[in-house]
Parts: C-alpha cells; sequence; structure tokens
C-alpha cells in the first residue's frame, strides 16, 4: 500500500487563536502552498473551540510524491491540486483534533474513580504472581439450622440503624429531587427542558438534548447503513403516504437505503405503503419524517453530505430526535449522556454545531467572587 503523505508540524492552541490568518502556513515538500481545501480540514477539526471569528493557527509540513500533485493550476504556483484529496482531508482532520486531544484542547469527562483499582506504586515493575491462596472450611454446612440462625437479622435491630432518620411527612410530599442519595443516583440534571447538565470532576457539563440526540441517531443510522444492522419492527397497521410524481422519483433512489435503516416500504399507485420503521420510530412520526427527507432535497440549498448515506442518516437523525422542550426523566437523561459519550464523535452535531460547553471549578468560582 502507498503512502499518502508525511505530515508533521505544529497546531496552535485554541486559547492563543487570532483573528487574523498569519499563522496559518503549509509546505509541501519544502515548498509554501495554500490550499483552501486543506484548510477546510483543519477549520472542520476545530469546530467548537475557536471563538467567533477567530482563525487557527497552524505550520505543517507535507512530503507526497510529486507526482500525484499539480502545481500549474495558479500563476504563482502557491496553490495546489491534490491527486487524492479525499484522503489527505481525512488524514489531516483526524491528525488535528488527535492533536488538540493529546494536549487537552478538547474536554473531556473526566469522572470521578475508585483511587482503590489502582496498581500501588510498589508493584508497577513486579510480575504477576499466580492466584491467591483459597481457604475452604471443610466443616461448614450452609443447611445446618444452627448456622441460619446465627446469621439472621433480628428485625428489631436492623430498623434501629435507622432511628432518627425519618423524614417528616410534610417533606416528604415535595422537593423529592433533594431526598435523593446523590452516592447511588445519577448525576444528571435537566435544565429548562432543553439542557442535561452532569458532573465532572474537574467541574460541570453542560450538554444540548437536541444536538446530542442527533449525533447519537445519526451515528446507528450511518452504521446501520453500511453494516445493514438494524431491526425493524412492524407496524400493526400499514401505514399510506401520498407522494407527487417528482417524489415518487427520489423515493425510489432512497428506497434501499431507507431499507438499510429499518423501513420496509413498497410504491403502490402514488403512495408509500409503510410496514415496518426502525424501533426508534413510531408511527406518529411518519409523515413528518417523510416531509422532512423529501424537504431537504427540494429546497435551494440542499443539506450538505458526502453521500446518499450520509444524507438519509442526517435527515432521519434530525427528524426523529429529542427535542427541545421535552422533559426527560434522570434514566433517560443518564442514557442520553452515556450514547453520547459512546459516539465515535462527541463534540459536533451532524449538522457542526457544538454538543457540550464545560465549566471548570475555577470558572465557576470566578463568577461567585
Amino acid at each position: 500500500m502507498t503512502s499518502v503523505a508525511g505530515i508533521e508540524g505544529f497546531i496552535v492552541k485554541p486559547d492563543f487563536s487570532k483573528k487574523s490568518r498569519g499563522q496559518q502556513f503549509f509546505f509541501v515538500n519544502n515548498r509554501f502552498i495554500k490550499s483552501s481545501f486543506l484548510h477546510h480540514a483543519i477549520i472542520t477539526a476545530f469546530q467548537g473551540l475557536l471563538r467567533y471569528g477567530y482563525q487557527p493557527g497552524y505550520f505543517l509540513f507535507l512530503q507526497v510524491d510529486p507526482k500525484s500533485i499539480d502545481i500549474n493550476i495558479h500563476p504563482t504556483k502557491t496553490e495546489i491540486k491534490f491527486e487524492d484529496e479525499q484522503n489527505l482531508f481525512a488524514i489531516i482532520k483526524s491528525m488535528v483534533k488527535h492533536s488538540l486531544g493529546m494536549f487537552q484542547a478538547i474536554p473531556t469527562l473526566d469522572f470521578e474513580r475508585d483511587p482503590g483499582l489502582d496498581t500501588p506504586y510498589a508493584f508497577h515493575n513486579k510480575d504477576p504472581q499466580g492466584p491467591p491462596p483459597i481457604e475452604i472450611d471443610s466443616s461448614f454446612n450452609p443447611f445446618q439450622k444452627e448456622a441460619g440462625v446465627k446469621n439472621k437479622l433480628n428485625k428489631e435491630s436492623w430498623e434501629s440503624l435507622y432511628s432518627g432518620l425519618e423524614i417528616p411527612e410534610s417533606e416528604s410530599d415535595s422537593n423529592e429531587e433533594l431526598k435523593l442519595d446523590i452516592k447511588h443516583s445519577p448525576k444528571v440534571f435537566q435544565l429548562f427542558n432543553k439542557y442535561i447538565l452532569t458532573s465532572l470532576r474537574s467541574g460541570l457539563l453542560i450538554m444540548d438534548q437536541q444536538r446530542a440526540h442527533q449525533r447519537v441517531l445519526y451515528e446507528a443510522f450511518l452504521k446501520g447503513i453500511t453494516q445493514r444492522d438494524i431491526l425493524s419492527q412492524q407496524l400493526l397497521f400499514p401505514r399510506e403516504i401520498e407522494l407527487t410524481h417528482s417524489q415518487i422519483a427520489l423515493f425510489e433512489g432512497y428506497q434501499e437505503n431507507l431499507h438499510a435503516v429499518g423501513f420496509v416500504t413498497q410504491l403502490s399507485n402514488n403512495k408509500i405503503v409503510i410496514t415496518g420503521v426502525p424501533a426508534i420510530c413510531n408511527d406518529k412520526q411518519l409523515n413528518q419524517l417523510f416531509e422532512d427527507v423529501f424537504a431537504s432535497t427540494e429546497q435551494e440549498t440542499p443539506l450538505e453530505s458526502f453521500s446518499q448515506a450520509d444524507f438519509i442518516s442526517k435527515v432521519i437523525a434530525k427528524s426523529l430526535s429529542i427535542k427541545s422542550g421535552k422533559d426527560l426523566s434522570i434514566l433517560e437523561q443518564q442514557a442520553l449522556v452515556d450514547d453520547l459519550f459512546a459516539c465515535k464523535e462527541t463534540l459536533l452535531s451532524p449538522f457542526d454545531r457544538q454538543i457540550f460547553v464545560t465549566l471548570d471549578k475555577e470558572e465557576l468560582e470566578n463568577k461567585l467572587n
């Protein structure tokens, strides 16, 4: 397999970005060049990290096969056309994001862990020993009556552990949130029916529930299309949606990918007959969903996508996602946080909108001073 490019250089941290573009340099085979295409790869990697109006800074040196580039597309020979642009775009974007993550420019979740699970320093360089010895009491018989009596807790002594901890009746009817056992309850909270807050060791994370759910659904549907592993649930009563002639043509082009994400459909005259849907979808959402699919295709500025699979995944994710204003249970909030941070991309929604912000301890303390 041939190498696409050798890349090394420096990325300026977002905190030190400037409004001018004076810190942006590409060198290809030791020659200074300009490339709006590669610049866009870096912009994409920085999305969600820069203040409005500020520019990323970078000094990147690329070594490529001279045969794979065309330097004659501009009189000054500072602009270059690359033969393998798509792969180069993906590599640069990935490397920049990796570099930002290595130096903690990208916020990460840092949940509390039990330090008792850490390897003691004295054992770091020691070879693992055999299994620990197990002692067995050969005389123990769990069916002996006496053993059961000895280990049985007296009801009165058990209840005495809670004496003095009763909650007055007037308090038990309200402020249910205040009675949650912090150690054992999920550390999430919904604000304005739009944001989900969760605690980090270093501070607080505030997540937009709609954008987070869009990201979760988008990755699930895109994976379903590529791996064909999304299951359908059969509708008790088939649903019919009437189409125009132009929509019929569009639907025929989309049908295979719609089937891959769990929709079981067929065309009958001028109608789509739907007999199965993905588990995340209910029949009340079907009309709006297909309206969104066709509207996104027919609008003057179509949804930016690199493939039909990507387009379908984005439209369906947007249509089926939890909306701002929806009240979520504690379990739903926690599940959404968990699902988001199981995604490959956690910073941005499928539409390049920032999903969450973090407030560290220092920022919170400054606001309270």
